[in-house]
């Protein structure tokens, strides 16, 4: 199964959100524990309650109880609510009915501490209407002594009318309705009997009690893109740094070590990419250096090999009947040794100097057929499936020592009953070939190592079963030398399949 990669980016801005929603959750929590979701709601709507039954207490207080009703309704008009007066008994005074749930009616029968005291006089504008406390004088309509205009002046100010102190507010969730039930102990002096302002809200953000959460949500939202756009071009920076070395070090991986990663940031990053370019540059010089060994060897072999190969013969012709099988010993060790230098000859050769190979249209169906029929590879165990008239760039010489090798590769490993399936595909200017076998393929570990030098799968293989191990690693140099690659895979249901990549020739 493919892992699924995260771009570091994306993990920076999670880790960065999540980090912000831990805080705010640690803290939502303590504020729970510490005051109540209860006292929360209620502490933001204390102060618009309180105003509204200061209000309306002074507007009570100076007028009769029939004006109660309309009084209560307007204001709760204004405020998109539901104000009603009751006595803690539970019995209806005045304002919007309501039945009013049981949670409320056991909460107003409830004792609540009395009321504190307002601040002392001089300080916010404020002073008792009378020194010894009586209720200013009224007209014959219950008004107060002062007209519609100065009173509401005095309101405004806190003068005479202002009601003394602070209301006790309670916030009831009922399960019979959506809304918010609140409970105000308001001290009415009209009235002979405690009463209680009871204020329904079906919405506490319509009713202004609660700042509404959507222009908080609207401007969460633009934080998270500003912070996004605003760590964007320092991860983009970092990142765009880190998957040029990935994909450098991927083609050294695979056996290219000229591409170099441009370093542009003084920091770490830029370090490492210096550091990869050292690596790539000496990497690359040891793997020459070590085809240059190899080649220069195997050179040197072909001279004293061929003397032997002409003493052998020699030694053959003329010696007696009883040494007859050990000349024919050193006859076959000879070949060996001989076809091992030719060998190390095509493989260091094919890599030493890619850039002098010149590349031309070749056609693939006649090549890969002219290999089979080289190989003398029988014809009823191999079948093409092979697009008309395709052809790919790269040299002739080259490509067919790789499709030959791998040819031989099959016939030596697969076992003799094997069937060769040689399939090609077209994929945005790239051939693919597809050499697959039903042999007994190779395990997942060993896949990778299969065109390395001298590697052979199985350890106990001999000269004459598995060879120098040096036959997919010439593949390996052919193609890279024409521009293409090879890899390997396991073929469906049993078997190996080599895939072989080339660009196409255009025409």
């Amino acid at each position: 199964m493919k892992r699924v990669r995260f771009p570091l980016y994306l993990q920076v801005l999670v880790w960065f959100f999540l980090n912000l929603a831990v805080v705010a959750g640690v803290l939502w929590a303590f504020l729970h524990s510490q005051i109540g979701g209860e006292r929360i709601v209620t502490g933001m709507a204390d102060p618009q309650l309180q105003t509204l039954g200061q209000l309306v207490v002074m507007e009570l207080e100076d007028g009769p109880e029939e004006t109660w009703g309309g009084v209560m309704e307007r204001h709760g008009k204004e405020r998109n609510m539901e104000l009603a007066l009751y006595e803690v008994s539970g019995q209806y005074r005045a304002g919007t009915r309501r039945e009013l749930p049981v949670e409320v009616r056991e909460q107003l029968r409830m004792r609540r501490p009395p009321l504190r005291e307002g601040p002392p006089e001089g300080e916010d504008g404020w002073r008792p209407p009378e020194e010894d406390g009586a209720r200013p004088p009224r007209d014959e309509g219950g008004r107060g002594r002062f007209g519609p205009r100065e009173e509401e002046g005095m309101r405004r100010r806190g003068g005479p009318g202002r009601p003394h102190g602070r209301f006790p507010v309670q916030s009831v969730r009922t399960g019979m309705s959506a809304g918010t039930w609140f409970i105000v102990r308001v001290p009415l002096e009209a009235s002979e009997s405690p009463v209680v302002l009871v204020v329904y809200a079906a919405s506490l953000t319509v009713a202004g009690l609660v700042p509404d959460v959507g222009p908080w949500l609207w401007g969460l939202g633009g934080i998270v893109v500003l912070t996004a756009l605003g760590w964007l071009p320092f991860v983009r920076r970092m990142t765009r740094g880190l998957r040029t070395m990935q994909v450098a070090t991927a083609r050294m991986a695979a056996g290219d070590f000229g591409p170099q990663v441009p370093v542009h940031s003084p920091d770490e990053i830029g370090a490492l990419g210096e550091s990869i370019n050292a690596l790539g540059t000496r990497l690359e010089g040891y793997v020459a250096g070590q085809r240059r060994f190899l080649g220069d060897i195997a050179h040197e072999l072909c001279t004293p090999l061929a003397r032997m190969q002409m003493a052998a013969g020699s030694l053959e012709q003329r010696a007696p009947e009883s040494l007859a099988p050990r000349v024919a010993d050193l006859t076959e060790e000879v070949e060996a040794m001989s076809g091992l230098v030719a060998e190390l000859l095509a493989f260091s050769r094919a890599g030493l100097a890619p850039q002098t190979v010149a590349r031309v249209a070749c056609p693939v169906g006649p090549l890969i057929e002219g290999v089979l029929h080289r190989e003398h590879f029988p014809e009823e165990r191999y079948r093409l499936q092979l697009l008309p008239g395709l052809a790919v760039l790269a040299d002739p010489g080259l490509l067919g020592r790789a499709v030959g090798n791998v040819v031989r590769n099959v016939r030596r490993h697969a076992g003799d009953e094997a069937v060769l399936t040689i399939v090609s595909e077209l994929t945005d200017g790239t051939v693919r070939l597809l050499f697959s076998d039903d042999g007994p393929g190779v395990s997942d570990e060993e896949l990778p190592r299969l065109f390395d030098p001298f590697y052979r799968a199985d350890l106990s293989r001999d000269r004459a079963t598995g060879g120098a191990g040096l036959g997919l690693a010439i593949v390996k140099s052919c193609l890279a030398a024409c521009g293409g690659t090879v890899s390997a895979r396991k073929a469906l249901p049993r078997g190996l399949c080599v895939v072989v990549e080339l660009p196409l020739a255009r025409e």
